[in-house]
């Protein structure tokens, strides 16, 4: 079942980064939002006010959570346009065929800025590391790349099963 989860996750992150360059290419220039809603495209077309969409992307057939059918009520009666940008698991394929994209290799989606967070796990979810991480004790030390991580926070094995994620607290902390 976790094999499963870790598949939607990955193939949602993808979802955010197709949906991210079809806006771009269109000329929008996209913000992070988070909450209720992925991000925002705006753009701006001279002599007129910017227009911005805050978008939802979402893989196959996903719904709307209720925080984000909340989200999507509010921008409706703000006069703001919500919409959410479906992938569908055949364009996803073929998304993937055409730039090379392996389901049975170790995954790593890069989001982009400010789209940074990286979700890293191999097929038998044996590894799971995100990046960039902070450690949640200072706040002042970082990575963002494995190297760094290793040589910053290091690594830990989990109990039983042996998975192998990031180490919390930088070394300094620890």
């Amino acid at each position: 079942m976790s094999t499963r989860f870790t598949q939607n996750k990955q193939n949602g992150l993808l979802a955010e980064k197709i949906a991210r360059e079809d806006f771009i290419e269109q000329g929008f220039s996209i913000k992070k939002t988070g909450i209720g809603s992925d991000f925002i495209a705006f753009k701006k077309t001279p002599g007129k006010k910017e227009h911005q969409i805050y978008v939802e992307v979402k893989y196959n057939k996903a719904e709307l959570s209720p925080l984000q059918k909340k989200k999507r009520s509010a921008m409706k009666k703000s006069g703001i346009d919500y919409i959410v940008y479906r992938v569908t698991s055949k364009f996803m394929e073929n998304y993937k065929k055409e730039n090379g994209i392996e389901d049975n290799i170790i995954s790593s989606i890069n989001l982009g800025e400010p789209f940074t967070n990286r979700y890293i796990a191999s097929k038998n979810e044996n590894f799971r590391i995100i990046l960039p991480w902070k450690c949640p004790n200072c706040k002042r030390n970082s990575a963002s790349t494995i190297s760094e991580l290793i040589k910053n926070f290091g690594l830990r094995a989990m109990g039983k099963n042996g998975t192998v994620r990031n180490q919390s607290w930088c070394r300094e902390c620890r």
